[in-house]
């Protein structure tokens, strides 16, 4: 216990703390790993998880560096939906992911008229459409166990919970 009190103190200064409080933190650790969710982030990718992830795609947004937008994938989903599933689960299981996909594109959009400096600009980074989906489905997929591994006052990454929850369990 000692060490873990002069880890703290090193890293964020002198905190106090007592024995008391030490042994609660310890005693109150929640699982960061839980095993069965663990396993559920490792299998593939399904066809209907992909559709899912495919359709709650928002319609007229930029596409990335290739040039796909979420509206392709709509528009042909029945033609292309295997051969995105392959390209989806080779990036997620294997971690192939090719030079194309890694490639990101920055634009500056102008936030007035007659912008001429840095900050009258809003830089926004396109990605590959294909990542983006990637990322959807993941995020879908930890969101369902997600309470499990926060505690209960921990409103940030939750779906519903906001600032004024966070605010709401202070007092």
């Amino acid at each position: 216990m000692k060490n873990f009190k002069n880890y703290m103190n090193e890293k964020f200064g002198s905190i106090p703390m007592d024995n008391d409080s030490l042994r609660w933190l310890l005693d109150n650790e929640r699982n960061t790993n839980p095993q069965d969710e663990a396993k559920a982030t490792d299998v593939p990718i399904t066809v209907d998880e992909l559709k899912r992830a495919v359709q709650k795609g928002k319609p007229n947004k930029a596409p990335g560096g290739d040039g796909v937008s979420q509206d392709f994938f709509k528009t042909n989903w029945s033609t292309i939906k295997y051969e995105l599933l392959e390209v989806v689960n080779q990036t997620y299981i294997y971690g192939q992911i090719s030079d194309n996909q890694k490639h990101r594109m920055i634009v500056c959009v102008p936030k007035k008229p007659r912008s001429m400096w840095p900050e009258d600009f809003r830089h926004l980074t396109l990605l590959n459409a294909d990542l983006k989906l990637l990322s959807r489905i993941l995020a879908i997929r930890i969101r369902t166990w997600l309470s499990t591994l926060l505690h209960p006052r921990e409103n940030c990454g939750i779906h519903d919970h906001n600032i004024f929850d966070a605010i709401a369990g202070v007092s």
